[in-house]
């Protein structure tokens, strides 16, 4: 999934739909689930290993 937001809108854009948000309360909501998730995204190097990693568990099996 991917999207933008503010404090006025977020848009979503899923695989088969785009969502468009305009509720403060739902805009909320994406934000703190924004954060959280994040928050446990591996980025840079981290990231890059751990790609590394599932790909050359893959190959052995």
């Amino acid at each position: 999934m991917i999207g933008r937001m503010d404090r006025l809108s977020s848009v979503m854009e899923a695989v088969s739909a785009e969502l468009s948000i305009t509720q403060p309360r739902e805009i909320a909501l994406y934000a703190r689930v924004f954060s959280s998730l994040a928050g446990q995204a591996a980025y840079d190097t981290r990231a890059c290993v751990l790609i590394v990693e599932e790909l050359d568990r893959l190959r052995a099996g």
